[in-house]
Order: C-alpha cells, then sequence, then structure tokens
C-alpha cells in the first residue's frame, strides 16, 4: 500500500510513526519546512520530503495515480483542501483531508475527500478505517452519524472482559490496540495497557465517555502524570 500524509502535525507525524515500520507499507511525508523535516527524519527514520505540497509540480512527483491513500494533515484547512483536491482529481484511491471547518464538510463529501478532524480522530483510528473499509462504512467518517472513539483500558472497569461482554446499547466495542496491533476477536480479554476502539452515536458519544470512565481512575492517571512531571 502507497500512502501520502502532507503536514507536520502531531496527527500527521503520528500516522507516519504508525505505519511506516509496517509490511508492504510504503509511507511518504512531504514536509514544508525543512528543519520539520530534518527533525521528524531523524526521529522516526520515514521518508521525508521536504517540499510544499500545494504546489503542483510538487505532487505530480509522488506519482498520485499510483496512491493508495492520501492524507492532508497540515495545520491549515485551505492548504489541505488544495493538495486534496489535486490528489483527488490525479487518481489518488482515498484522499482524507483534516479540516476544523464544518462548512466545508459537505463540499468535500460531494467530492469524494472524506473530512476527518485530527483531535476528534486519532491515528490509530484512522489506520484501521484505511485497514477495514466495513469499518469505515460502519463509522460513516464525517457524515455526521457516528464517531469512534479511543478509550484507554487503565481508566476503565473493563479490565479482564472480554470484547464481546461489552456489547452496549449505547456503543459498539470493534477492536482492541495492544502493542502496535488491532485485535478484533470477541474473545480478547483486555488488559489494562490496551486501547479499546468503540463505534457511538455522534449524539451520544459525551455521555458513553462519562458512563465509562471511571472518575476515580482518571484522576489518579492525573496525578501521575503530574508527579512525573
Amino acid at each position: 500500500m502507497y500512502i501520502v500524509i502532507v503536514g507536520s502535525t502531531v496527527f500527521a507525524i503520528s500516522f507516519a510513526n504508525l505505519l511506516h515500520n509496517k509490511d508492504n507499507e510504503k509511507v511518504v511525508l512531504v514536509v514544508k519546512k525543512k528543519d520539520d523535516a530534518i527533525r521528524i527524519t531523524e526521529e522516526i527514520g520515514v521518508n521525508v520530503v521536504n517540499a510544499d505540497a500545494t504546489k503542483p509540480e510538487v505532487l505530480d512527483e509522488l506519482e498520485l495515480e499510483k496512491c493508495d491513500v492520501f492524507i492532508a494533515a497540515s495545520e491549515l484547512d485551505k492548504d489541505n483542501l488544495i493538495s486534496a483536491m489535486y490528489a483527488k482529481e490525479s487518481g489518488a484511491k482515498k484522499v482524507f483531508a483534516c479540516v476544523d471547518s464544518f462548512d466545508i464538510e459537505g463540499m468535500m463529501k460531494k467530492i469524494g475527500i472524506v473530512p476527518i478532524n485530527a483531535d476528534k480522530f486519532a491515528a490509530n483510528a484512522v489506520e484501521l478505517m484505511i485497514k477495514r473499509p466495513v469499518v469505515s462504512e460502519l463509522v460513516n467518517i464525517g457524515d455526521g452519524q457516528f464517531d469512534m472513539i479511543e478509550v484507554d483500558v487503565a481508566l476503565t472497569n473493563f479490565e479482564g472482559k472480554t470484547l464481546g461482554g461489552l456489547d452496549n446499547i449505547d456503543y459498539n466495542p470493534i477492536a482492541v490496540y495492544s502493542k502496535g496491533e488491532f485485535n478484533f476477536s470477541k474473545k480478547v480479554r483486555l488488559k489494562k495497557t490496551d486501547v479499546l476502539l468503540l463505534v457511538v452515536p455522534s449524539d451520544k458519544k459525551k455521555d458513553v465517555v462519562k458512563k465509562i470512565i471511571n472518575p476515580f481512575k482518571r484522576i489518579k492517571s492525573l496525578v501521575s502524570k503530574v508527579s512525573k512531571k
């Protein structure tokens, strides 16, 4: 799978880092600033192209007609939209663009670009949607009906329970993320260090988080982080 990621944001770097060591993944990260490109190359070793991804001549060099996934994840909505539209026109199979503006999401969906919010969708969740098309259809990302959220098992009372045992009318547990891999088995038992991925109705997300997060464990976790600083 050939994946092009644009930007030097935390989301872009996290996603590139998540994928670049995996088998059968060719990942290219396009970074505008030279200093950022050098730093990211040294930190995670991903293939970095130091260039402005809003310029057609730069994007043409990336052979986007062969691109399986293109993700525009820079800091500016405008730049993300420009590069994503060009990638779509150039033949990239699946195109994502990080945007904060709700006003342009409808337009993006109409031209075949999937809008994502980097604050809302963590890198693991987006990887899951790319690798598992059925999950992408289930979540219907950008359509406003469902969201995918990540929950640290350590903050819940789910440790020791099976994934299948968590079925609930308000949310659908679909996977466990552990040691860099997804586990979809309903029989897998959740460990304290695992991350649980849930599909929830968008209008119930806050209620679900409040329901499953143990407030005492959250406070304990926050205190632990503060004490380490």
